[in-house]
């Protein structure tokens, strides 16, 4: 396994235990800071293709990769990584989403950090997605959320906790139980 730092902000240089741990995992750098501010939160097609780009010149060859990627304000370039992963594995992938928000709404004029999970479902190589650790309130009101993977039954979450206290999220005919 290889390891690749994407630096879209300062995070991975501040991690000087990370990069060097990583250097004994072939480390390989992507310098992407320039493109940081048009990926922040969110972004347009433009930069993200700008991304790809890059993304596919530093990880040829088909082994895997373990990437580092700045921030939480950057999930959302999860999605041609994940994208290269698929197209590099020709296998079905299931996807392990650890994070405190479902990152399931819609989001038509380009991509966001709440709204990549929806994407990457629809990858031809993606047969789900497990989201783990949800503690806000987005499973109570899924306000604008994408549910069509959910009721396909490839999209799973477990909470981490419920607002309400409740054993199990229960949405769309599915009940998956909380972790604590």
């Amino acid at each position: 396994m290889r390891t690749l730092h994407l630096h879209l902000d300062e995070s991975l240089e501040k991690q000087v235990a990370l990069r060097e741990s990583a250097r004994s995992f072939g480390l390989v750098d992507v310098p992407a800071r320039d493109l940081g501010p048009a990926l922040r939160l969110w972004s347009r097609p433009r930069p993200m293709a700008d991304l790809r780009c890059r993304l596919r010149r530093a990880m040829s060859g088909g082994e895997p990769w373990l990437t580092f990627a700045g921030s939480g304000d950057f999930h959302h370039v999860s999605l041609p990584l994940i994208a290269g992963a698929a197209t590099r594995s020709r296998r079905p992938l299931t996807v392990l989403h650890v994070d405190n928000h479902p990152d399931w709404v819609r989001f038509r004029r380009g991509v966001h950090c709440g709204s990549w999970v929806g994407r990457v479902l629809r990858l031809p190589c993606v047969s789900r997605l497990i989201t783990v650790g949800v503690c806000s309130d987005d499973v109570d009101r899924p306000w604008d959320a994408d549910l069509a993977p959910v009721i396909e039954g490839r999209l799973e979450i477990y909470p981490f906790r419920r607002n309400r206290g409740l054993p199990c999220l229960d949405l769309c005919g599915n009940c998956w139980p909380t972790l604590q």
